[in-house]
C-alpha cells in the first residue's frame, strides 16, 4: 500500500510541472532521401549561379570590336596531326592577317608550309583544303586574286593556268568586302617509298594577285593535308 501511494504522488507531482511548464511539441515533417538530394542540389546549384552572373558596371559587357579587330598577340602557327596505318592529317590554322601585293612570282602563305610522310613500300594520294576570310580590292574592276598548292614541288590538281587562272577572290567587291573562301586540291604520289625510315613530301600554300596594283588580304586561315595510304 505504501508502495502505491508513493507512486500516486510522484505521479501527482509530474502532473503539477506539466501544468507550470508545458512542452510544446512541433511537428516536423519527415523528408525521404530523394526529397534530401533535391534539396541540397537545387542549394549547391544556387550558390554555383551567385557565383558565375556579374553584377555592376564593372562586369558590363564589351562593345564589339568587329570582325577585323587586332589580336591581343600575334598569333603562332597552331599544328595539329594525327596518323595511324592507313591515313594521315595535318592542319595548321593561322589567325594573323597579312596583305599579298606580289603580282609577279607566288609567295608562300604565313603557316603555309606542310607536309606528310609515306610508310615504306606503300603510295599515297593527297587531298589539300585551304579556307580562308579574303579580301581582294584595288586595280580596277573585273580582276582577281590567285591561290595554289603545291605538293613534293608540283601544282596539285586542278592546275589552273593562264589565260584560265584559278580566281580565290575578286575584286569586284572593293575593299572590306570580306568574305569566306575556301578550294581543294588533290595530287597522287605514284611511287612507293623506298626509304625504310619513310618518305616526306612538302606540301604549300601560295598567294599572288593577277594584276599590280591588287592587294589581298587574309585572315583566320586553315590549312588542311589529307593522305591516304594505298
Amino acid at each position: 500500500m505504501l508502495a502505491t501511494l508513493g507512486a500516486s504522488r510522484e505521479a501527482s507531482r509530474r502532473h503539477q510541472a506539466e501544468v507550470l511548464n508545458p512542452r510544446h511539441e512541433v511537428n516536423v515533417p519527415c523528408l525521404d532521401k530523394g526529397d534530401r538530394l533535391l534539396r541540397r542540389t537545387l542549394f549547391v546549384a544556387a550558390g554555383l549561379l551567385a557565383t558565375l552572373i556579374p553584377v555592376g558596371p564593372a562586369f558590363a559587357m564589351r562593345a564589339d570590336p568587329g570582325p577585323q579587330a587586332a589580336p591581343a598577340a600575334a598569333s603562332a602557327c597552331d599544328v595539329f596531326r594525327v596518323k595511324n596505318p592507313f591515313r594521315q592529317v595535318t592542319v595548321r590554322n593561322y589567325s594573323s592577317s597579312r596583305i599579298y601585293t606580289n603580282s609577279s612570282l607566288w609567295a608562300l602563305a604565313s603557316c603555309g608550309q606542310s607536309s606528310f610522310t609515306v610508310p615504306y613500300g606503300r603510295r599515297a594520294y593527297a587531298v589539300v583544303r585551304v579556307g580562308a576570310e579574303s579580301d581582294c580590292y584595288g586595280s580596277g574592276t573585273n580582276q582577281w586574286c590567285q591561290a595554289r598548292v603545291l605538293v613534293n614541288h608540283v601544282e596539285a590538281n586542278p592546275v589552273g593556268s593562264e589565260p584560265d587562272s584559278f580566281a580565290f577572290d575578286s575584286n569586284n567587291g572593293g575593299q572590306f568586302d570580306w568574305q569566306a573562301h575556301s578550294f581543294a586540291r588533290a595530287r597522287p604520289v605514284l611511287f612507293g617509298c623506298s626509304a625504310r625510315s619513310g618518305c616526306t613530301y612538302p606540301v604549300s600554300l601560295q598567294y599572288k594577285v593577277h594584276a599590280s596594283g591588287l592587294s589581298l588580304w587574309i585572315d583566320e586561315q586553315t590549312l588542311e593535308v589529307d593522305v591516304t595510304y594505298v
